[in-house]
């Protein structure tokens, strides 16, 4: 609990004289579950502020070094604050947009905007509690109608933007047209996301399974693409212990179901 791990803190601070700093893992696998990764990236900058009245001196993370899919703004933004908690969000925000993407990253930005609020990552992080012979715990993302009507808009968000970031893959600034060659990746990605989400938002498994599979597939046929940006073995691992805690929540739900009749 929140209050025990208080305690803790102040027990530890008690015995130990010097920084501190909180361990933490914004950036392993929990980017995964927002692929337009300004929540994730919003919520880490927050978290961060949050320390200081807390008596802690900063933060180290335990992440994976390939998470610039499709921008490295978390990266950034991590670097920034830690050294200067006084710049704001917006100002860091617009500070390395307008210079990863050019004229017209506010596009960018809106962008991923949309996915990240189509994608939601607090309902893909979330559990539900669920009473049956006893309460078990359902993943929220899975048979979740509300969360399907949502992820359905994923295609018509790329659509809008899609070849306005393509005009802009021969950008004579190279940084620039690598920006916008991986936003051409991260819309098909999203894309592909989309179906898989959906599937298991109609609780449908095996189609989850299938999804899964495909997008496998298309991520390994893409993988020299992208690898110095994104971390495909760490996904399968982190997206493998998705669908058993699925297939754990389906096969315990029906024992207790059986039992409370």
């Amino acid at each position: 609990s929140i209050p025990l791990r208080m305690k803790m803190l102040e027990k530890w601070k008690n015995a130990y004289v010097g920084p501190h700093f909180a361990f933490e893992y914004h950036f392993y696998t929990m980017h995964f579950n927002d692929p337009g990764t300004l929540r994730v990236a919003k919520n880490y900058y927050t978290d961060l502020h949050r320390l200081k009245p807390l008596g802690m001196d900063g933060m180290m993370n335990c992440q994976t070094q390939r998470i610039a899919f499709p921008s490295a703004f978390h990266v950034a933004l991590q670097g920034e604050a830690l050294f200067d908690l006084s710049r704001s969000y917006d100002e860091l925000e617009t500070e390395y947009f307008t210079n990863a993407f050019g004229e017209g990253w506010e596009a960018v930005r809106e962008y991923l905007t949309e996915i990240s609020d189509a994608i939601d990552s607090r309902v893909i992080g979330d559990t539900v509690a669920v009473e049956f012979a006893e309460r078990l715990f359902r993943p929220a993302w899975y048979d979740n109608e509300e969360f399907a009507e949502k992820v359905k808009t994923v295609p018509e968000i790329v659509a809008k933007y899609k070849d306005a970031f393509a005009k802009r893959q021969s950008d004579k600034d190279r940084a620039v047209a690598r920006g916008y060659k991986l936003l051409a990746f991260h819309g098909e990605y999203c894309e592909r996301l989309a179906k898989l989400y959906c599937q298991a938002a109609i609780g449908d498994i095996a189609k989850l399974e299938a999804e899964f599979n495909s997008i496998m597939d298309w991520l390994s046929d893409i993988e020299i693409e992208v690898q110095y940006e994104y971390d495909l073995r760490l996904f399968r691992r982190g997206f493998d212990g998705k669908i058993t805690a699925c297939k754990d929540w389906v096969n315990k739900a029906k024992v207790s179901s059986a039992k409370a009749e």
